[in-house]
């Protein structure tokens, strides 16, 4: 690398201390320096190829102008930092954003994050990875009745809407469960409050009329919350509020 800079150096001499003066010049042969950044000394004796009229006087010039050198040290700095880079490129900084943001409700508590729902029961039941069964807390959507092979055998008014808005909201992504107090309910599913990114799922489904509050002892810390999105939802006769009278 010092090899381009002696080089770009000795253009820098070339191009900005070899300068006519009012009676010559200094040969570039003749070319003396202390440092080549300062000083310049020519040779005091006539230039041997000149003949005549056209003999020309050197002269001898002890320090460049201070704005020439601040000029060329900022050339010198920047063809360095040049250089450096090319050289040493500094690593590129990646950011790798999460899928799933852990909100604030789960610090503290057992989460599971980055889990894929791999698919939508009905309104408020899901099925994730490892065929492990997770029942939203709180709410209660419209249910819709299978027999023991899995087969749909009736659904309850609006459950075929709830169905397919929360199909639309989680299946196939990342989300994050949250637990409230108890782990599972009676029938071994897990409950949990469920976020895609975020978006709060279970509140989400209530305040737009695709499900009611279901107040189960000891899982209400959103209790309150959830009344206030129900009546949300019955003023606005969203969903269930308004098809099902």
């Amino acid at each position: 690398m010092w090899t381009y800079v002696d080089k770009i150096i000795n253009i820098i001499k070339v191009i900005f201390f070899v300068i006519p003066s009012k009676k010559g010049y200094c040969p570039l042969g003749e070319i003396q320096t202390k440092s080549p950044f300062f000083v310049l000394k020519c040779n005091n004796s006539l230039d041997p190829r000149l003949h005549g009229d056209d003999k020309l006087t050197h002269k001898y010039m002890t320090r460049a102008n201070k704005k020439l050198i601040i000029y060329i040290a900022v050339i010198i700095y920047a063809v360095i930092q040049l250089l450096f880079s090319k050289n040493n490129p500094l690593p590129k900084s990646s950011v790798v954003p999460t899928n799933v943001p852990t909100p604030i409700s789960c610090r503290g508590q057992a989460c599971l994050t980055q889990v894929k729902v791999i698919r939508v029961i009905d309104g408020d039941t899901i099925e994730i990875e490892g065929k492990i069964k997770v029942r939203y807390i709180g709410i209660n959507s419209p249910e819709i009745s299978h027999d023991s092979t899995g087969k749909k055998t009736g659904e309850q008014c609006f459950a075929q809407e709830a169905f397919l808005e929360n199909k639309k909201l989680v299946e196939g992504k990342i989300i994050t469960l949250v637990k409230d107090i108890s782990d599972k309910d009676k029938y071994g599913r897990i409950l949990r409050y469920v976020y895609v990114d975020d978006l709060f799922v279970n509140e989400y489904l209530i305040i737009n009329g695709f499900a009611k509050i279901m107040a189960v002892k000891p899982n209400t810390k959103y209790y309150q919350q959830f009344k206030i999105d129900e009546k949300v939802a019955k003023e606005n006769n969203l969903g269930i509020w308004n098809k099902c009278k």
